[in-house]
Formats: structure tokens, C-alpha cells, sequence
């Protein structure tokens, strides 16, 4: 679980997520789950009621919280429909494949769209509305991976008591052992290439353009460049054994499967073993289709971007805009320098997307009126192991690239996929973040590292260079220095 907060005067919240500006739009976000995200789980409540964006002015980062009274209806009612009609999963990722294929589509087509929109900017406000539309559909696509994925989790753990089997670390093994990920495919095809050294160069492109979207942990996200991958071959090259590297990631696959194998045999009742497999396709799914959509989003921008242009927002301000305010401008309710003048006070003094009584609302961010007690919570192992090191905590992986050495003690807010090269290289990892099969999680142990996930205050407490001893047997980090 994500680092919890309590309202001195409300719920309890829980923090989802931290992203630097500019993230898109916030308001395809907001606007997505509450005009969608009902309909796109055939449920009655909402998680658009319960989910919060708030933007601090003393920081660059927005920050997703949802209201846990409510998030938590919306999973029973999740894992009620899961466990009473056998069909529901695969329904909901039909759904996810259908959006993934749309904004494939979209992506295709978007030079041409801006093409179109360059000879007619009266068809801006017919495109807007489509590519909307689509934004919408797709954060309650890509959110289902987490979504159904948690309610799964509920699921197994609740069945797993009920025979006295429960562990943590069993249900790890049960959900994502042996699972083959986009992660792996793209490391031992690397690593494959470098084991053949003639036509290095032009093989390092072709790689390149296959796999550069991997770096994307947002639509915003940044892909990886040919310098990357260039300077990623070196290190291997350099300080590694590619062969050994090539064994290592074989017999690390085959061992999962192997425990996998080995537990699954202790579980009878076929309706655990029914969820088990849901869970599977779930986690699989989450590591490849969901950063397709990543990709796909992300080559559609360029729409998003000359829509913004035509209607002369800056792109500084355009993160600041509630979806409801464009919609009004292009319905002439609304003027651009009305609109801009929202986004000068929001950026000023901070702001909070909520949803109230069904509409969205942009409210200032009053830091007094924002009072939360922070909880201290411990950590969870994500892949055991124990190892020592130097702390180097990782805020951005492009431009940090090289402040991390191998062995290094890796430590970050979360770990999104590019983050890999540099846990590649880690004694261990450590998260303020996260769950069992959340992104460091998985990776850490497809990598046989050591991984400490949520301990919500490590880039907090601990400082770069501190020598620490990660036990990620028992789930606890000893600053030795």
C-alpha cells in the first residue's frame, strides 16, 4: 500500500501516484473517470468520486490520491462481479484491448489529423471532442491493469485464509512467477545482440527503434534515445559477462516456474485456482499492453499539441485546464484570456481537482486548510535478498544515468520502465511506493536484486551516500554510517 495520510477533519486518503508537470492534461484524467470509468466496469459507484489531483505551488509534481471509503466500495463491488461471473475479467480486457487498439489507430493516423488541421482549423472542435472522447476511454483502460489487479489480489488472499495458507510471499509466487514480461523479452534480445559483436552498431539501431517507447512511464514520458542504448552497451560490455547474463536470466525464469509450479500443486478448489489465473493474465498484461498504451498515447499527443496551438494556450499553462473550460471556450462561453486567467492562479497558488456532486471542480490549494497527519509505516519485501551499499537516490534515470554505480543501494519516490538500466546495475532497490506487484517488485525479482517496496519516507530519511544494509529478507534497511 501507497503512503497513507489522514484528513483531521474527513477520510482517510491514499496517495496513488506522484508525476512531474507537464502531465498531459489533467483534466482527461478527471474528466475520463467521471464520464467513463462507470460504464467501463459496469458498476454503480465511482471511483472518479474518490479520486483527487492536487498540484503544491512549492513543488513540480501533481499528486493522485483517492478518498479510501470510496475506493474501497468500488473494489468490493469489482471483486463481487469477479467471483460471481466467471466471464467478467476477460470482458474488462476486451475492453482494454479495444481502447489499446483505438489509440493505435489514433497514433497512425495523427500526422494526418494535424495535417488536416493545418489546411482547416475550423475542424478543431470535431477533433477535439474525438480525441477527447478517446483520452477518456483510455485512463480507465490503462487504470483497470492496477484496478482489476488489486481486486484479484483481495480475492486470492481471502481464499488463501480460508485453507490457512496465506503469505505474502506465496501470493507473489502464485501471481507473477514464471510470468515471461516485455521487460525480459527486451533484455535478452540486448543482451543477444551482444553476444554476436559483428554489425554491432547497426544491430544497437534496430534495437533502438524496437524498444525506445520502453522508456516511457507516461504518455508524457520521454523514450529512450540511440545514445542510450549505445551507452547501455558499453557498460555490459564493460563490467558484465553477457553469456553469464544471457544463463542468469534463463535459469532465473526457470526457477520461477519451478517454485510456481511447485505451489500451485498445494492449491485444490478450482475457484481460487480460476482467480489465480485471472490475476496472471492481469500482471502479464500490465507489463506490455499497458506501456503499448503509453506509446500509442503518446504518439497521439502530437493532436493534443496542435489543438493547443489553434487555440493559442501556452504550454506551460495547458496541464492548468479543466476539460470543462476548453469544452466551454469552443461553445463560446468562455474566452481564452478568461481561461488563462484561471490557469495564472492556479499555477500561483497551487490547486485541487476533485469531483463534487458529479461535476468537476478546480479549487486553490490552501496549504492551511490541507492538514494531514502523516502515518509511518514499514516496508514490504518485494525480492528477498540482503546486500550493502552507498544510497544514490534517483529523481529523474535519464539525467542521473550516471550518479549510479554498480552495487549502489537504488532509491526513488517508485520505479517506472525507465528505471530499468539503472536497476539493472543495483545491489538492491528501495521505494516510498508500492506493493507486491508493483513495478520495482516485479523487476527486482525478474533481476534477482534485493527490493524493499513502500516504505513510504526513504527518500526522506535516508541521504545520498549513506552506507545501508538492505535485509530485504525481513523487510528492513540499517543505516551502518
Amino acid at each position: 500500500m501507497s503512503l497513507i495520510l489522514v484528513d483531521k477533519n474527513g477520510p482517510e486518503f491514499q496517495k496513488t501516484f506522484e508525476r512531474k508537470l507537464p502531465f498531459i492534461n489533467l483534466a482527461i484524467q478527471m474528466n475520463g473517470f467521471l464520464k467513463v470509468e462507470k460504464d467501463f466496469f459496469e458498476i454503480n459507484n465511482s471511483f472518479a468520486e474518490s479520486l483527487i489531483f492536487k498540484k503544491d505551488p512549492e513543488k513540480e509534481y501533481v499528486e493522485g490520491w483517492f478518498i479510501l471509503s470510496k475506493y474501497n466500495q468500488v473494489i468490493e463491488e469489482i471483486k463481487s462481479k469477479i467471483k460471481s461471473d466467471p466471464s467478467y475479467v476477460d470482458w474488462v480486457v476486451a475492453k482494454m484491448k479495444q481502447t489499446l487498439g483505438e489509440f493505435k489507430l489514433l497514433s497512425e493516423k495523427s500526422a494526418k489529423i494535424v495535417e488536416d488541421l493545418d489546411k482547416n482549423s475550423q475542424l478543431v472542435k470535431e477533433i477535439a471532442n474525438h480525441y477527447y472522447n478517446l483520452s477518456y476511454k483510455s485512463v480507465p483502460a490503462a487504470w483497470s491493469y492496477d484496478i482489476l489487479g488489486w481486486s484479484l489480489m483481495e480475492i486470492i488472499e481471502e481464499e488463501l485464509r480460508k485453507i490457512n495458507m496465506f503469505s505474502e510471499e506465496l501470493v507473489v509466487i502464485l501471481v507473477s512467477y514464471g510470468l515471461s514480461t516485455i521487460f525480459i523479452e527486451e533484455k535478452k534480445e540486448f543482451l543477444e545482440l551482444l553476444s554476436k559483436k559483428e554489425d554491432m552498431n547497426e544491430k544497437i539501431k534496430k534495437h533502438f527503434q524496437k524498444w525506445s517507447f520502453m522508456g516511457m512511464d507516461t504518455p508524457m514520458g520521454k523514450p529512450y534515445d540511440l545514445e542510450f542504448f549505445e551507452k547501455r552497451a558499453e557498460d555490459f560490455l564493460k563490467n558484465k559477462d553477457v553469456e553469464k547474463e544471457l544463463l542468469k536470466l534463463t535459469k532465473n525464469r526457470l526457477d520461477e516456474l519451478n517454485e510456481f509450479n511447485d505451489k500451485i500443486k498445494l492449491i485444490k478448489d478450482p475457484e481460487c485456482l480460476r482467480i489465480i489465473e485471472s490475476a496472471r493474465k492481469i500482471i502479464k498484461l500490465k507489463n506490455e499492453d499497458r506501456i503499448l498504451l503509453h506509446k500509442y498515447i503518446g504518439e497521439s499527443i502530437k493532436i493534443s499539441d496542435k489543438i493547443r496551438e489553434i487555440l493559442k494556450i501556452p504550454v506551460d499553462k495547458y496541464s492548468f485546464i479543466g476539460g470543462e473550460e476548453i469544452s466551454s471556450y469552443l461553445n463560446d462561453k468562455l474566452t481564452i484570456q478568461e481561461i488563462l486567467q484561471k490557469t495564472e492562479d492556479r499555477i500561483k497558488n497551487g490547486f485541487i481537482f476533485r469531483i463534487k456532486n458529479k461535476s468537476l471542480v478546480v479549487e486553490n490549494y490552501a496549504k492551511q486548510n490541507d492538514e494531514f497527519i502523516r502515518i509511518v509505516l514499514t516496508g514490504m519485501v518485494a525480492s528477498k535478498g540482503k546486500a550493502r551499499g552507498a544510497v544514490k537516490i534517483i529523481t529523474d534515470p535519464f539525467k542521473q544515468v550516471q550518479k549510479l554505480n554498480a552495487g549502489d543501494i537504488l532509491v526513488s519516490v517508485m520505479t517506472t520502465p525507465d528505471f530499468v538500466p539503472l536497476m539493472e546495475k543495483a545491489g538492491a532497490v528501495l521505494t516510498n511506493e508500492g506493493g507486491m506487484l508493483c513495478h520495482a517488485a516485479i523487476i527486482s525479482r525478474e533481476l534477482g536484486i534485493p527490493a524493499i517496496v513502500g516504505t513510504k519516507k526513504a527518500t526522506e530519511i535516508l541521504k545520498d551516500g549513506d552506507l545501508v544494509e538492505v535485509d530485504a529478507n525481513n523487510g528492513v534497511v540499517k543505516i551502518l554510517n
